[in-house]
């Protein structure tokens, strides 16, 4: 298990690399970007309801450091991140079945579970380093610019805020793995996590405008993130827990699900029991 754990992690290590320094490079700019225009932001006159629904925020809090980064950065990593824990995680199992590959490492002198989990650990592990490759970016930038910031807020506590992001994208990582391991291919798992992550995103930011979503704002992963506060109230532990809760569950409905899968066929969760079922009757 451990070398087809190296395995998966050898297999993302280009991508792990390039989206890590991708994301410091997108928070260098943001933090490069505040010294000339952040303070102009408290005079601009917009739509702040409109302007809260995409943000979570509202113009004035921008005027601040801690508001602007806050805002750009907290807000969006994550949500940047996710596509890269989506892409992966709908690509372990079902991707894999439709390249031809999954069948060949059934082969192997592993059990199923422990495929799923070597893929589970390795895409865990390569989220994090991502992160920690963005922290380590934004530590070094915030030291380099801190001159110019005039802000109270230290490098440690931008760090913190950088990792802060790593349970929620691990929900929609488990997610996905979830829905590679249950619905017949990549794509449609894929696409419907897409549409979770743009609706749960955009949803829970309309919920503090919209009341009738508030109703439904916990089934929401970005409900329990609350990535813009971090830097002025901390870590919410139950909102943390919440989230690695959840990101367990649907570890655990992938391991149930690949087991059940009948690998090559493709087919629908309610199809695969009538094709059992006819494979064994054409058996007897």
């Amino acid at each position: 298990m451990l070398n087809y754990f190296l395995y998966e992690l050898r297999k993302r290590r280009g991508a792990t690399i390039g989206w890590g320094i991708g994301l410091a490079l997108y928070v260098l700019y943001v933090i490069m970007l505040y010294p000339s225009i952040g303070a102009q932001y408290a005079q601009i006159d917009l739509d702040s309801a409109l302007f809260q629904a995409f943000i979570g925020s509202d113009l004035a809090s921008m005027a601040t450091f801690a508001g602007f980064y806050a805002i750009y950065v907290p807000s969006y990593l994550p949500l940047l991140l996710a596509v890269y824990a989506i892409l992966n995680g709908s690509g372990t199992l079902a991707g894999e079945e439709e390249e031809g590959t999954l069948e060949l490492f059934l082969t192997l002198p592993l059990a199923r579970w422990q495929m799923v989990l070597a893929k589970a650990l390795a895409l865990s592990l390569a989220l994090l380093v991502i992160l920690l490759v963005t922290a380590l970016g934004t530590y070094l930038t915030f030291v380099a610019y801190q001159s110019e910031l005039n802000s109270d807020v230290s490098a440690m506590d931008l760090v913190i805020n950088v990792l802060y992001g790593w349970p929620l994208v691990m929900v929609f990582a488990m997610m996905s793995m979830f829905l590679s391991a249950y619905l017949p291919r990549r794509r449609m798992a894929a696409m419907f996590m897409s549409l979770f992550l743009i609706v749960s995103f955009l949803g829970n930011n309309l919920a503090a405008i919209a009341e009738p979503l508030q109703k439904v704002q916990p089934i929401f992963p970005f409900y329990y993130f609350n990535g813009s506060e971090v830097l002025a109230s901390g870590v919410d532990m139950g909102d943390l827990l919440v989230l690695l809760g959840t990101s367990l569950f649907f570890y655990g409905l992938a391991q149930f699900s690949f087991q059940r899968r009948d690998v090559t066929v493709g087919a629908w969760p309610w199809q695969r029991a009538r094709n059992k079922a006819a494979t064994q009757a054409a058996g007897r």
